[in-house]
């Protein structure tokens, strides 16, 4: 009889008690669990959701789901994040569209954060749809761009660009300002990156000149790096580092981390153009430091191929192979041909 798996003793109460006193059990326990004065912490929330979703109250338990996985990207907990939108969602009435419309959008971003970009425009697709279904063009319009972004992660630039420029297209129709300059951000760097230059500039300098208007720091630190890259690209250094270091300042302030490593490989960039080969690695170690912290895998791919390339014309053969294989690796896993392209080149030289 010894070698027959027995069950607890408190999983037979459990199981013995009525289902309606069950449910009134776990709303009563959830009900003091947040009452207390730890009641709104992360751990606490992912509790009460447990509680609520078995109380029935589907509703509820997606509200805390949320709650928690908001405070567990905020930390740059993605894996967990994933798993307490994805509960968000089970959970959540077939009634409630905005409620899922945000939940996939925020749980898209996490995804594309980790660098699975399947898994992020999946989300973000059954956002669209949604998006279409409650005849929100402003919605529909968030979904165009951020897969546009995906896109142009994955270096699939036209099918960025398409995408952008729908989504600007939605963005005026709704006449969303805020989304308008977005958009035409987003579409200054796709054609940055096709070498399009003066058109590029135009984009951005116009999303830059709206947000200054609205004061949205943020998204003021995006178009600067943005137009940054520009005139880095186009020779012009002082006016580069500008842009980049009131970026910098601003996401600093912000506490935006992920921000603060963007800055950061842009300006071991440049460091890196101006030949400064030393302060270059100095900077792109620690911004790789940060990208590894944050779980943020497309820059860490980015970093090592940059870090590989400043090592080989350090005349460091061993170190420089040994990065280019590791971002090899990770580029390849997240299917980034930019990062590919660019890192087999500098393995070849």
């Amino acid at each position: 009889l010894h070698s027959f798996p027995t069950r607890r003793s408190s999983e037979c109460v459990y199981d013995g008690i009525d289902g309606a006193a069950r449910s009134r059990y776990h709303k009563l326990v959830a009900q003091w669990l947040e009452l207390r004065p730890t009641g709104r912490g992360e751990e606490e929330q992912e509790e009460i959701g447990r509680h609520l979703e078995r109380a029935g109250d589907g509703d509820g338990a997606s509200l805390r789901y949320r709650r928690a996985g908001d405070a567990a990207r905020a930390r740059y907990f993605n894996d967990k994040a994933v798993r307490l939108y994805d509960a968000a969602l089970n959970c959540l009435g077939q009634g409630d569209l905005a409620s899922r419309i945000h939940l996939w959008h925020d749980l898209g971003s996490v995804f594309q954060l980790k660098g699975e970009f399947d898994s992020a425009l999946t989300a973000f697709e059954r956002m669209l749809r949604l998006a279409w279904v409650v005849a929100s063009r402003t919605k529909a319009a968030v979904a165009f761009n951020k897969m546009g972004r995906v896109y142009r992660q994955k270096g699939e630039l036209l099918m960025a660009l398409e995408y952008l420029e729908r989504g600007l297209e939605l963005f005026e129709q709704a006449d969303d300002t805020r989304g308008i300059a977005g958009s035409l951000d987003d579409v200054g760097q796709v054609l940055w990156l096709l070498a399009r230059y003066d058109e590029a500039l135009d984009r951005s300098a116009a999303a830059l000149e709206t947000r200054r208007r609205l004061g949205d720091r943020r998204a003021i630190a995006v178009s600067l790096v943005n137009i940054g890259n520009i005139e880095r690209h186009r020779g012009l250094f002082d006016e580069a580092e500008s842009c980049y270091r009131e970026a910098h300042e601003l996401r600093r302030a912000l506490g935006d981390q992920a921000g603060i490593a963007e800055c950061d490989n842009v300006l071991g960039v440049l460091a890196f153009q101006r030949g400064d080969l030393l302060g270059a690695h100095k900077i792109w170690e620690a911004a790789l430091a940060e990208a590894e912290r944050i779980g943020a895998l497309p820059l860490q791919a980015l970093l090592l191929s940059q870090l590989g390339e400043a090592a080989r014309l350090s005349a460091q053969p061993a170190e420089a192979r040994g990065r280019f294989d590791a971002a090899l690796a990770l580029a390849r896993d997240l299917d980034d041909k930019r990062i590919l392209s660019q890192t087999e080149r500098h393995l070849g030289l």
